[in-house]
């Protein structure tokens, strides 16, 4: 009788044991799945739920992969408006299509084959959603903040540099109207002055199709744009304000004397969109703009108000 016993407890030992491991044979880096493997091509509309095609080794079609971890570690091409699920499509190896990535992580770490893949248009929206991808993305793509961060491809045709697409500032030209009467966001025209544009925005003047900084494409020939200051280089016009209360930097405006500027800058007044030497741009029409004495001052320094003996290109 104990025999028996011994010999009954061992066998519903061992049964249950194997049915706990075909429950978790699906567990992939610490997370549990009760999916299979997928190994046949799947249509448009799939892969809705939580880990729904997890490992797929063929080709999914349009509008897939949206659940969490919903193609997970796939392996081929995924086809356009997919990877909308959290983690969605977390190290894919092959092709991912148009209007894709666009969940919070969705493509992270996407890599294929030599660490190599291809992301279509119109991608990488969801925050950190091609973080650490590999390959080429789309046009009009990374525009949502560190979408793209530590991408090692070629950056999208949107974006101005490899800074702008890591903080999420590849966003496209979008023309409202000619006159618009609501306050134009980030990218949008045509402004005429900065009071055109949202709070923290300011209107960036150009001519013909003069790129707008931290924007992507072309917009309208001669149409102005809101964009963040800070987006700005450097060495390129930047109209702060009419009456700016902050003190002015290199190729800021509007200044009415040196005062209006940094220590080392000078006010270089103008007629027109006249150049201002060492600054790109047109700026706004008829305002002034700081930049160094060094850059070359059109006149004389008793007609510019600087210190005696000050030195400007044209000194001797």
């Amino acid at each position: 009788m104990r025999i028996s016993s011994i010999v009954y407890c061992t066998l519903f030992i061992m049964v249950n044991s194997r049915k706990i491991q075909r429950r978790t044979k699906g567990k992939h880096r610490g997370i549990e799945f009760a999916k299979k493997r997928i190994t046949n091509t799947r249509g448009a509309g799939s892969c809705y739920g939580y880990a729904a095609c997890l490992d797929s080794i063929l080709n999914i079609g349009d509008i897939s992969c949206i659940g969490t971890f919903a193609c997970l570690y796939s392996v081929s091409e995924i086809e356009d408006n997919s990877c909308h699920g959290g983690n969605s499509c977390n190290y894919a190896k092959g092709t991912i299509g148009s209007n894709s990535c666009l969940g919070e992580r969705s493509c992270k770490r996407a890599h294929g084959t030599w660490r190599s893949i291809s992301i279509g248009d119109n991608s990488c929206l969801g925050q950190e959603s091609c973080y650490d991808a590999d390959g080429t993305i789309g046009s009009n793509s990374c525009i949502t903040d560190y979408s793209c961060q530590d991408h090692s491809g070629d950056i999208p045709s949107n974006c101005p540099s490899v800074e702008a697409m890591n903080a999420g500032l590849c966003i496209p030209l979008t023309t409202v109207g000619m006159n618009p009467t609501d306050a134009l966001g980030q990218c949008e025209g045509d402004c005429d002055k900065n009071d055109d544009c949202n709070d923290d925005l300011v209107c960036y003047f150009r001519n013909g199709d003069t790129p707008i900084p931290g924007c992507g494409g072309d917009g309208i020939s001669n149409y102005d744009y809101c964009v963040d200051l800070g987006s700005i280089p450097p060495d390129h016009l930047a109209t702060v304000g009419k009456n700016p209360t902050q003190t002015l930097g290199q190729c800021q405006g509007d200044c009415d004397d040196h005062d209006d500027c940094a220590e080392g800058l000078v006010c270089h007044k103008r007629d027109g969109t006249s150049e201002i030497p060492g600054c790109q741009g047109i700026g706004h029409t008829n305002y002034d703009y700081c930049t160094s004495a060094s850059a070359g001052l059109a006149g004389d320094v008793e007609l510019w108000g600087l210190p005696e003996g000050a030195k400007t290109a044209f000194s001797e």
